[in-house]
């Protein structure tokens, strides 16, 4: 008994063992604290206790970890979602005004009633802008590819400032001396418009590159790819109103007069250099190395290729170059400098593998598209349908003057209907035709599967597609209820283009410049609807990952087509005002000042009979890339 109040002890804080039933021959749990201190820590404000409470157990971090995870990740896909966005938006915002070449028709008249151009040196002007914005096409194009859209949109800035700035002073000093006046020789006005050429090319390619590698693969890329060539269309639309009711010249009576070429040409410099400016960190591709990574694994499998260094050296590279992980095992300091070291070197090979099996993509992916002769099919007729587009946009201004007699009082010439008018008619067409047709193939055209165009005869897709697989259905995915391929789109617009080409070639608008707007209407929106289309198709056929390479070829047919057309057109038109008064058909011809102006149907009828003609051809073409032997439809791509 005496052993019992012993145990009944608090327990003290030495290192003394007490048995329960006083013995000494069992430890109590309560009493025993090794090092001194009690296994079940009182509550004492002891800083063990402190550091003890405050840890938490391994499985909190864990899931502590994975909610961090989860949450970084979703920050960086918004991130990455915003970027993407923000780039789509100033990739319009820098179409809205890179068309300014569009409004060319709004000031090509007083090229030749204040500096005494002919028509054919008014031509001459657009000409070699429609040469510089064409020609260098493909050469911007593979800078966008390579290096991104950003330094495009920048040297695309500052192409356009000095351009316009130079073209502003050609004009503001009058009338070469080869017209007899004192002003600067007619090849500063050619040369100043180069840059704006170059320019206007640079800038919209970078633009739509950006939409079309960023949203090229989605579900909405018609609507993606739209969008900024329908903001393209319309920059001359808006530009040309603040031009003519903004930026205009006054009368001796106070009234609005014609537009101020001079301060227009310098408004233009100096936006498009600020957007240029912007576009520069604005324009952004997302996720490239995903797309180029699933490329160069695509064309791997696609069985168009024999045999390839690519493949051979990436295998070797990944597993010496890059890939590997360090050792968790870090004893000492050293050690982890080294592995630092070799992180960073492994990151650089990393990237330097990047680079060199993208530009290995891009450049096999030029080779495949030059050496697919629907390729061709496709230019030609792209060649023979916008050449006289483009012709018609900007002569425009005087194809109008053809359709009045010579005004001989300031009430008749009000009366006329004005270029300005129609240059803005043929740009909201457009954009209409352009927004509808992105949109409705969206919803209306085949669904293309991705990589259709890398599927060879012998590739890894179709030989696991022709073995059956008893886990698959058998059924097939049920198509769309109403399929309309781009194809039938592109031929429609087409031939509405050639239907206005006709109206206007008929002569039936002789004298009646009121119903002009039917042929403007009509031209606007085919071209519109081919300028949209054909992009979207090349990016379908021949994919996104070069697709600034791939488009800028194409898209430098224009250039020839324009140039060839203008020409034609201003052929016919100095015959018919050198020929004076027409002996019979539509109308008089008379000749302006020193024999530049020419009023009738004679002076264009015989051009709009060929372009009309000239677009049948160019349907027919298509028809034979999308139908014809080997083309898309049997290859099985979806068009």
């Amino acid at each position: 008994m005496s052993s019992t109040p012993a145990s009944r002890k608090p327990a003290s804080n030495h290192t003394t063992t007490h048995d329960r039933n006083g013995d000494g021959s069992g430890i109590d749990k309560l009493d025993y604290h090794p090092g001194g201190r009690p296994l079940l820590a009182v509550d004492n404000g002891d800083e063990a206790s402190v550091r003890a409470s405050g840890e938490h157990s391994y499985a909190g971090s864990f899931f502590e970890d994975i909610a961090e995870g989860i949450v970084d990740q979703d920050r960086r896909k918004f991130n990455r979602q915003a970027l993407r966005y923000i780039s789509f938006a100033w990739a319009i915002v820098n179409c809205l005004g890179a068309g300014s070449i569009t409004a060319y028709s709004l000031y090509a008249p007083l090229f030749q009633r204040r500096l005494h151009y002919t028509q054919l040196q008014v031509n001459g002007v657009s000409i070699t802008a429609e040469l510089a914005m064409y020609l260098p096409v493909p050469l911007f194009g593979f800078l966008c590819d390579r290096f991104g859209p950003g330094s495009p949109s920048l040297l695309a800035g500052c192409l356009f400032g000095l351009g316009y700035i130079l073209a502003a002073f050609a004009y503001k000093s009058g009338a070469p001396p080869s017209a007899g006046g004192e002003g600067w020789p007619y090849w500063a006005m050619i040369l100043s418009f180069i840059p704006i050429g170059c320019a206007t090319s640079c800038m919209y390619l970078s633009a739509v590159t950006t939409c079309a590698k960023n949203f090229g693969r989605g579900k909405y890329k018609g609507l993606a790819l739209a969008l900024p060539i329908a903001s393209f269309g319309l920059s001359g639309s808006w530009e040309s109103q603040v031009g003519s009711q903004l930026l205009y010249e006054r009368k001796p009576d106070g009234t609005e007069g014609d537009v101020d070429v001079h301060r227009f040409f310098l408004f233009l410099g100096c936006l498009l250099l600020a957007s240029g400016i912007v576009g520069f960190f604005a324009l952004r591709i997302v996720g490239e190395e995903e797309l180029i990574d699933e490329a160069v694994e695509e064309l791997e499998q696609s069985g168009l290729l024999e045999d390839s260094a690519l493949f051979q050296r990436t295998t070797s590279d990944v597993q010496t170059g890059y890939g590997t992980t360090i050792a968790g095992d870090r004893r000492m300091n050293t050690e982890e400098v080294e592995a630092l070291h070799r992180q960073a070197s492994e990151q650089k090979a990393r990237l330097r593998e990047e680079q060199r099996k993208k530009t290995w993509l891009l450049n096999e992916e030029t080779r495949l598209f030059l050496s697919d002769h629907t390729m061709w099919w496709l230019a030609a007729g792209f060649f023979l349908v916008t050449g006289p587009g483009e012709a018609f946009i900007n002569n425009l201004g005087t194809i109008i003057g053809t359709l009045y007699p010579p005004a001989t009082s300031p009430q008749e010439e009000t009366n006329m209907t004005s270029a300005a008018t129609h240059v803005s008619i043929v740009a909201i067409t457009s954009t209409v035709a352009r927004i509808l047709t992105g949109t409705l193939t969206d919803i209306l055209a085949p669904t293309a599967p991705p990589h259709q165009h890398r599927r060879g005869p012998h590739s890894l897709a179709n030989s696991i597609s022709s073995l059956p697989d008893p886990a698959l259905p058998t059924t097939s995915p049920r198509p769309k209820q109403w399929e309309i391929s781009r194809l039938t789109f592109l031929l429609t617009f087409s031939l509405l283009m050639s239907a206005g080409q006709l109206t206007l070639a008929s002569g039936l608008l002789q004298g009646r410049g009121d119903l002009f707007w039917t042929v403007s209407a009509s031209i606007g929106a085919g071209y519109g609807a081919v300028f949209s289309l054909t992009p979207i198709i090349v990016s379908i056929v021949w994919g996104v990952e070069n697709f600034g390479t791939n488009w800028g070829i194409v898209a430098t047919v224009p250039a020839v087509g324009a140039t060839v057309w203008g020409l034609v057109y201003s052929g016919v038109y100095q015959r018919a005002a050198g020929r004076g008064t027409e002996a019979g058909g539509f109308g008089g011809g008379g000749a302006g000042p020193e024999d530049v102006l020419c009023y009738g149907a004679r002076c264009y009828a015989p051009t709009f009979w060929a372009m009309a003609a000239c677009v049948w051809v160019a349907c027919g073409m298509w028809l034979w890339a999308w139908r014809g032997r080997d083309g898309w439809a049997r290859r099985g791509i979806a068009v």
